[in-house]
C-alpha cells in the first residue's frame, strides 16, 4: 500500500492510477509546503506511449516532482499560473512546463488537456493580462482584453526513451516540451 500525506492547509491535487484490473498502481502529489503555495489539477490525458499529462493552476512556489524533488517553480508576480506536468508511462516524473504570469495582474488557468497520435499535447483554459505561454524568458506573449480571454496552446513532446515522429527542422531543435503554438 502507498500512503502519502499532505498536512498543508493550502489546496493540493493528486494523481492516482489504477490498473485495468482495478488494482492500485501509484499516487503522485506536488509539494506545496511553501507558504502561500497551492496547486489545483483540473484535467488529465494520456498519449499513445502511455505518458500522462496533468494541467491546472498553481500559486506560490510548488515543487512539481514532489517532496524531496528539485523541479521547484514559482507562479509569476504572485499571480495564478498554469502548469502542464508530464509523467512517464510507469509514473515517473518527466517535466513541468509553466506559463509566465509575472506581468502586472496576469493569470492563467489550464482547464483541459488532450493529446494526439503525433505527440502533440494541447492545453486550453482562460487567462487575463499578458501571459507568456512558452514560459519565463519566452517570446509567445498574448494579452487578453479587459474581460479576459481563452487560450489554446500546443506542445510537441519528445521523450528520449520513446520514438518520435519525424519532426520539422524547427521542431527538431526544440527541447522537451517543445515550442508552443498559441492561439485564442
Amino acid at each position: 500500500s502507498d500512503s502519502q500525506t499532505d498536512a498543508n492547509s493550502n489546496g493540493d491535487s493528486f494523481l492516482t492510477k489504477y490498473n485495468a484490473n482495478g488494482s492500485y498502481a501509484y499516487t503522485k502529489i506536488f509539494n506545496i509546503s511553501a507558504s502561500g503555495a497551492s496547486a489545483d489539477g483540473f484535467a488529465v490525458a494520456t498519449d499513445v506511449h502511455g505518458n500522462v499529462f496533468v494541467t491546472g493552476d498553481f500559486a506560490g512556489t510548488v515543487t512539481f516532482d514532489g517532496t524531496g524533488g528539485s523541479d521547484t517553480q514559482a507562479a509569476g508576480g504572485g499571480n495564478d499560473g498554469s502548469f502542464l506536468t508530464q509523467y512517464g508511462a510507469n509514473g515517473s516524473y518527466v517535466a513541468t512546463k509553466t506559463f509566465d504570469t509575472s506581468a502586472g495582474s496576469a493569470y492563467a488557468d489550464g482547464y483541459a488537456v488532450a493529446t494526439d497520435a503525433q505527440d502533440n499535447v494541447y492545453v486550453t483554459g482562460d487567462f487575463g493580462g499578458t501571459v507568456t505561454f512558452d514560459g519565463p524568458g519566452g517570446s509567445d506573449s498574448r494579452t487578453a482584453d479587459s474581460s479576459g480571454g481563452v487560450f489554446l496552446t500546443s506542445f510537441q513532446v519528445f521523450t528520449p526513451s520513446q520514438p518520435s515522429p519525424t519532426p520539422s527542422p524547427a521542431a527538431a531543435a526544440t527541447p522537451v516540451p517543445g515550442a508552443p503554438n498559441t492561439g485564442f
